[in-house]
């Protein structure tokens, strides 16, 4: 694990997130996020190692984040916590502008 993702702030918050694995989607929620990765809470996590598409929006946010992640860890029937692999600038941007925020409430 990088410094960086060991290094990065992550923030609770709660929100509607919808992920595929290859033509299967699925819907939960995360509980928190961090520039590096998010905690998705599901029954069934897959297994470390899978790699998904997701879209979720953040508290306060209109616009829809997109990204691709990879599992780093699961534990049935509680969650995963994800890496993100492909964030662009732009959601980059606004989920550093979030966290940043969030931590100073």
């Amino acid at each position: 694990m990088s410094e960086e993702i060991q290094q990065a702030p992550r923030v609770p918050c709660r929100g509607e997130i919808d992920f595929w694995i290859g033509s299967l989607r699925f819907s939960g929620y995360y509980s928190d996020i961090s520039t590096t990765g998010i905690y998705i809470e599901t029954m069934n996590p897959p297994e470390p190692g899978t790699r998904f598409k997701m879209r979720f929006t953040l508290p306060g946010y209109q616009r829809a984040i997109k990204v691709e992640g990879v599992v780093i860890w699961s534990r049935v029937p509680m969650g995963m916590g994800v890496q993100f692999v492909a964030l662009t600038q732009d959601d980059y941007a606004a989920i550093k502008n979030f966290t940043a925020t969030a931590q100073t409430r």
